[in-house]
């Protein structure tokens, strides 16, 4: 179990990211992973000559980025190019181009779960045993609760180590009844500044409704203006990030009503995810 907790509090899931609500970094492609097509046991079943210059050069591109001698196998055909994985590892998954160059991938390697992007180590993510939980930072993360309307905290459930870079930042997983929404949390290691709050239990509940109902919804989140969304985010930035977003502009997506970012020249860039009530349930310091 505690193997699954870690695949699922990171990945992105390709093909249906714009369509669901922002999750960490590692969940949609654990979840993907377990859908998919069962594993082929060797290069050899490759559906085409082609895919296995195609995978010979992926495995040597990976090599070169993990230091590891790995052997990938073909799962399945995949847009722009193939999905491989690593033989004999269940949640690994790598897509790659008509080249072999790997667009998109997680693998593990010992301890640490890869995160790969363009042929480049995006960060790692690694288990951190609950039990000696960095107190600092998990106290930040807990003060968070505070300034959580309709959030109760729950248990800890699991503690992952992103690195990324010269960063390292702590994802704390709480989990109360709801065992579909957990609450997950990311303090910076050191610093124990607070640099995203998930709490998808506060969106907006779609599934299994009319569309009437969801256009209602819609219609809701495109009518907030940018000034709207500025004067809300401000204060739950403040008891939430500690980030005061004076001067900042919106910036709204054009796929995903109710998604925004927020920028400010030679200031951290912010990201997030708000309700039909307005209320942030997503928010993140970009890093």
């Amino acid at each position: 179990m505690k193997k699954l907790y870690k695949v699922i509090s990171t990945t992105a899931l390709a093909g249906i990211i714009g369509a669901l609500p922002v999750i960490p970094t590692h969940v949609y492609a654990a979840n993907s992973s377990v859908k998919s097509t069962p594993t082929s046991s060797s290069t050899v079943n490759a559906s085409t000559p082609s895919d296995s210059a195609v995978i010979k050069n992926a495995q040597k591109k990976l090599q070169e980025i993990t230091g590891k001698k790995l052997e990938l196998v073909y799962k399945q055909a995949a847009e722009n190019g193939i999905e491989l994985s690593v033989k004999g590892q269940t949640f690994d998954q790598v897509f790659v181009d008509k080249n072999g160059n790997i667009t998109d991938a997680h693998v593990e390697a010992g301890n640490l779960t890869l995160m790969i992007k363009n042929n480049k180590l995006d960060h790692t993510v690694e288990d951190v045993d609950t039990s000696k939980a960095d107190k600092a930072a998990l106290k930040a993360a807990e003060g968070v609760f505070e300034a959580l309307d309709g959030v109760t905290k729950g248990e800890l459930k699991h503690i992952s180590l992103i690195t990324k870079g010269n960063k390292k930042v702590f994802e704390f997983m709480f989990q109360n009844g709801d065992k579909e929404n957990p609450v997950w949390i990311q303090v910076e290691k050191g610093s124990n500044q607070v640099m995203s709050i998930n709490t998808r239990i506060l969106a907006d509940k779609l599934f299994g409704k009319d569309k009437a109902e969801v256009d209602k919804v819609k219609q809701k989140l495109k009518s907030f203006t940018e000034d709207q969304i500025l004067e809300l985010a401000q204060k739950q930035a403040k008891e939430l990030l500690n980030i005061d977003l004076t001067g900042y502009k919106v910036i709204k997506n054009t796929r995903m009503d109710g998604r925004v970012t927020f920028e400010k020249d030679q200031s951290p860039k912010l990201s997030g995810d708000f309700n039909s009530k307005g209320q942030f349930y997503f928010l993140k310091v970009e890093y």
